[in-house]
């Protein structure tokens, strides 16, 4: 099997989840079948080396997308003699640094907002449907409900498509110039308005876990 039979990395109580400012702390388990020469000499059998860091206050939330990602992991090494093989090991674990929403002013006020299409039908016919959409809040957490309500009003003879609330989220990098990245990671759907009708619509959409 080796000299080396194993060698990981292990977070204390299997945790891998952190905040900013807390202490990680582990062990580094390894276990020699013959002894191993480094910067002093292992004997076989068994040995546990533990740990402990402070996290940078200033630690990013870990993520990743299609254009870059932030990765936070904790190696471990054995510094063997030269031109002996070295060994490595790492394990990743995984920052959240949630925005603080109490620091946002009005934040638990009611968002509006308003517009307006105009569209051609049957070749000479013009319409409006008005579109009015509110939310409960400015501002949600993980695991939070967002409560939607759209007021429409159809201002044509014609019937109106479906009604379809996205929940988008938009990531920008900033390199040489922004690349934006917009994905939808919730969506709901209710029935069209009627010509010349007016109809309101109520949905809830559960804010899935995001960094």
């Amino acid at each position: 099997m080796g000299r080396v039979q194993l060698f990981e990395i292990r977070l204390s109580q299997g945790r891998v989840v952190y905040g900013p400012g807390e202490p990680l702390a582990g062990t580094v388990h390894l276990r020699l079948g013959a002894p191993l020469p480094f910067r002093g000499s292992l004997p076989a059998g068994e040995h546990n080396f533990p740990f402990q860091f402070l996290l940078p206050a200033t630690a990013p939330t870990s993520f990743e997308g299609p254009f870059g990602k932030i990765v936070h992991q904790v190696r471990a090494s054995i510094d063997t003699p030269r031109f002996s093989k070295d060994h490595k090991c790492s394990l990743v674990f995984y920052i959240l640094s949630p925005l603080n929403l109490n620091s946002i002013p009005d934040i638990e006020q009611p968002n509006v907002a308003s517009t307006t299409k105009k569209f051609s039908y049957k070749l000479v016919k013009t319409g409006n449907v008005v579109l009015t959409a509110s939310t409960d809040l400015r501002g949600y957490v993980v695991g939070q409900v967002l409560r939607l309500q759209a007021d429409i009003e159809n201002q044509s003879g014609k019937d109106t498509s479906p009604v379809v609330a996205s929940l988008l989220q938009k990531v920008s990098y900033k390199a040489k110039r922004w690349i934006y990245d917009v994905r939808t990671i919730a969506e709901v759907e209710g029935t069209g308005v009627k010509a010349w009708r007016r109809a309101q619509w109520q949905e809830q959409i559960l804010v899935p876990a995001l960094p």
